[in-house]
């Protein structure tokens, strides 16, 4: 998905409505601007399943990277 899919997505729900991530477990956890940020990426090939399709580009140096938008969740607890 891409920032524009997303925004057009986002479009159908109102505008009042909560967002949130994955939390710890099985919890969610409100998403803040300041948990939001940019990063290189590159398709996770090499890593079991469960730790995701995209790991960050110093996790795999020589990978295809490509900019991705990562939305985190809140680690200040």
């Amino acid at each position: 998905m891409n920032v524009r899919e997303l925004i057009e997505h986002l479009q159908s729900y109102p505008d009042d409505l909560r967002v949130v991530v994955s939390g710890y477990e099985d919890v969610f956890d409100e998403l803040r601007p300041a948990r939001i940020e940019v990063r290189k990426a590159s398709r996770n090939v090499d890593r079991p399943g469960y730790d995701g399709e995209f790991c960050w580009d110093e996790d795999r140096p020589d990978a295809e990277t490509e900019t991705a938008v990562a939305l985190h969740r809140n680690y200040d607890y």
